[in-house]
């Protein structure tokens, strides 16, 4: 007799499949900081890109000081989603829930309680069965990550869980791109889009730009088993077990509360976990254990594994790392301190142009109203 899914059979069947086993495990490349800020200082993103625009518009950005544009397409070809030649696409993902699907209707299928959904209102605690829990914590850190709403679920996230489920293609290329100028905007986990910029820098000729640049991590864009070992996938796991042992469901919803007030702190653990990856580990979900307790020792024993030189090299880049968010900080600060100088001299200009007027028409007062 076959034995039942595990929860993490469940989420590695999901994130396995199509075009997401190559977005959270086929691109491998290393994060150059130096272009990595470059790309996300500069880069511009229309607002709004109609579906018949897909192949022709996208990004514009600079890179090793070449101003760059790119279409959305583009970008999933660079990137190495499948093998269609550059500008070559004729089809395109999909930007939206398609137009049959009830948005509402599908929300209810994959949540519990019966709630309206409200983009990034609606908060993941919802979500039902756990598996999708998983998947969106996975998502919430990575490739569609908020820092300030990453507990609620987006309507980039609902696209991605509908894809997921109906085995359908999204626009890979707008997901990445939304991604960058998130990120340009308010720094969430730069680090992620460091080997999506380097694969696509690569596929757009500048490889050789990377040989003297120094490397900031080597890290994959997302380390499944860290992820699934936090607080969240331990909770969820053990939710998971106790329906299987006969409680059913209701015992998961007397724990919604409770969960409510932990989200906050998942995904801090889970951002903290995902640096702590083990430096050059094999690829994480090819072998995994069969008991959570398993994954935390099969986790230690690779780390065990490796060479002191090995130890040494991911002590280095978790300082780097803390050193790269420590300077974006940094930088962050001396620009809100440039800006707020700027206004000062502006509002003194204004004074003082204020003031010379007052004097002018003091020294010349209007002549008097003519007499009739």
């Amino acid at each position: 007799m076959a034995a039942e899914p595990t929860l993490r059979d469940e989420v590695m069947h999901l994130i396995r499949r199509g075009w997401w086993q190559h977005l959270f495990f086929g691109i491998q490349e290393p994060t150059f900081k130096e272009v990595t800020c470059e790309v996300l200082a500069t880069i511009e993103l229309p607002k709004l890109i109609p579906e018949r625009d897909y192949l022709k518009r996208g990004i514009r950005f600079q890179a090793f000081e070449d101003k760059l544009d790119t279409s959305l397409s583009q970008i999933e070809s660079y990137l190495g989603f499948d093998d269609v030649e550059v500008g070559q696409r004729d089809e395109i993902g999909l930007c939206d829930l398609p137009p049959h699907v009830n948005r509402q209707a599908f929300w209810e299928s994959i949540s519990r309680g019966g709630k309206t959904y409200k983009p990034r209102e609606t908060p993941a605690t919802l979500l039902y069965p756990q598996k999708f829990r998983v998947i969106h914590a996975i998502l919430a850190s990575t490739v569609t990550g908020r820092a300030e709403v990453g507990a609620k679920v987006s309507t980039t996230d609902l696209l991605c869980l509908y894809c997921m489920v109906h085995d359908r293609k999204p626009c890979m290329g707008s997901i990445i791109a939304s991604l960058f100028h998130r990120q340009s905007t308010n720094h969430i986990q730069a680090l992620y889009s460091g080997p999506y910029i380097t694969r696509l820098l690569r596929g757009m000729d500048y490889g050789d730009q990377f040989r003297n640049m120094e490397v900031s991590s080597s890290f994959l864009p997302l380390t499944i088993l860290p992820s699934m070992n936090t607080g969240l996938g331990a909770r969820l796991q053990r939710e998971a077990d106790r329906a299987a042992a006969g409680g059913g469901g209701q015992q998961v919803d007397d724990d919604a509360d409770d969960d409510d007030h932990d989200d906050d702190d998942d995904d801090v653990e889970m951002e903290a976990a995902a640096h702590e990856a083990p430096y050059d580990a094999p690829p994480y979900g090819t072998d995994f254990p069969d008991s959570w307790a398993g994954m935390h020792a099969h986790q230690d024993a690779v780390y065990r594994q490796l060479s002191a030189e090995q130890h040494e090299r991911f002590d280095q880049m978790r300082f780097e790392q803390q050193d790269f968010y420590r300077e974006m900080r940094e930088d962050q600060t001396l620009h809100y301190s440039q800006l707020q100088s700027q206004y000062t001299r502006i509002d003194e200009r204004l004074t003082s142009m204020e003031s010379s007027w007052s004097s002018f028409f003091d020294d010349y007062p209007p002549p008097p109203p003519p007499e009739f």
